[in-house]
């Protein structure tokens, strides 16, 4: 992983002396052919996180998924909300992997904003946005998706909800 924020174990209850990662901003970054050892590597993976802004950042040459958001298939964790994703380019994603995306969003994470963002070429079927188990309290608007099977893979019987989805443009 080349950025990775907050960790899989930080539940409702944190470690002692231990706070949620909050307030964080991963921006203008250039990011190429991570994985090469553990293709299962996204490029920037936020566990349970608040207020993280991932914006303009330029990733390129994944075997997995772009940008990650979420952990817990669908486990709801207070104080786990409010990020934006936008104004990113995310090109040649989940290859040779699978069950990934540009942009991934495993569980409910309030006022999340995905956004603006560029999402180019995929060789796994879900590529472009893939909101999977639980996700939810989604906004997913004004993002250009292209080379993908399904831009939007929000597949049934994996809890989803509230999720808006509005003024996307894909070829």
């Amino acid at each position: 992983i080349a950025i990775s924020i907050g960790h899989f174990n930080h539940l409702d209850t944190m470690p002692s002396g231990m706070a949620r990662c909050v307030n964080i901003d991963v921006l203008n970054n250039v990011i190429r052919r991570i994985g090469a050892e553990l293709r299962s590597s996204p490029a920037i993976m936020m566990y349970y996180v608040n207020t993280v802004r991932v914006m303009h950042n330029d990733i390129a040459d994944i075997p997995y998924s772009g940008i990650d958001l979420g952990w817990g298939w669908g486990r709801v964790v207070n104080g786990c909300a409010n990020n934006i994703i936008a104004y990113n380019k995310i090109a040649d994603a989940v290859n040779p992997t699978h069950d990934g995306a540009h942009i991934y969003i495993l569980g409910p994470i309030k006022g999340t904003y995905i956004n603006n963002n560029w999402c180019i070429n995929s060789n796994d079927m879900r590529g472009g946005i893939y909101p999977d188990e639980g996700a939810a309290y989604l906004n997913i608007f004004q993002n250009v998706i292209q080379e993908v099977d399904n831009w939007l893979f929000a597949r049934p019987n994996v809890n989803l909800m509230k999720i808006n989805v509005f003024n996307n443009y894909t070829d």
